[in-house]
């Protein structure tokens, strides 16, 4: 929908060939603008599938406490649809979208932080193995990464940001959704590197008596 609608036409100014080349997106554009609507539910549903896809993945893997929890789909997923959110708001929308998107943003960064904030709670009530992996986000060497870029500036800076462009007072336009998409980038590296960092002990078990097995066979 961005590159088809929002997608600046203008090759016609040119005149000769580039005048040609610019009728069949001109065409594209308007057949999509037709069908905007059917476009835009058809990239949520597509966008939310992707967003949902990489925690579903993850959240199979037992060996990694971090990963195996049914809570890091939705948290992608609340994650990648407020980077979407703060994608369209870059684009300088005006008026009741970007007021609509502003509210939009500001209640999947909540329910982001909601949803990180269960995770957290959920590994720190379980075994061990689990207890140690959320140290690795809330005091370990993951820690200045979560709490400054994931935290602060990926969620909380944004959200002030917001409420109060929502509240018509002063903030600067671009500043919260470039944070956001810092911060969702952050989080995906964040999640993927401490995951791999966790472990469980039987999983070192194993590991290590695989590597004696295959050095004793010939």
């Amino acid at each position: 929908q961005v590159l088809l609608l929002a997608m600046p036409g203008g090759l016609e100014r040119f005149g000769g060939p580039l005048a040609a080349l610019d009728r069949p997106w001109q065409a594209l554009r308007r057949a999509a603008e037709r069908r905007e609507r059917i476009i835009a539910w058809a990239a949520v549903l597509t966008g939310s599938l992707l967003g949902l896809y990489t925690g579903v993945l993850l959240g199979v893997n037992a060996a990694r406490p971090l990963w195996n929890t049914s809570l890091l789909a939705p948290l992608f997923l609340a994650s990648g649809l407020s980077a979407g959110c703060a994608f369209a708001l870059l684009m300088r929308p005006t008026g009741p979208e970007e007021r609509s998107l502003l509210r939009w943003d500001t209640g999947l960064l909540a329910a982001e932080l909601l949803i990180l904030l269960l995770l957290l709670l959920t590994l720190l009530a379980g075994p061990l193995a689990r207890q140690e992996a959320a140290r690795l986000l809330l005091s370990g060497p993951f820690a200045g990464t979560f709490w400054v870029l994931v935290v602060a500036l990926g969620i909380l800076l944004p959200l002030w940001l917001e409420a109060r462009e929502i509240a018509r007072k002063p903030a600067p336009a671009w500043l919260a959704p470039v944070l956001v998409l810092a911060g969702g980038l952050a989080l995906r590296f964040l999640i993927v590197c401490a995951g791999q960092a966790s472990h469980l002990p039987e999983a070192d078990i194993l590991a290590s008596a695989a590597e004696v097995l295959s050095n004793t066979l010939p």
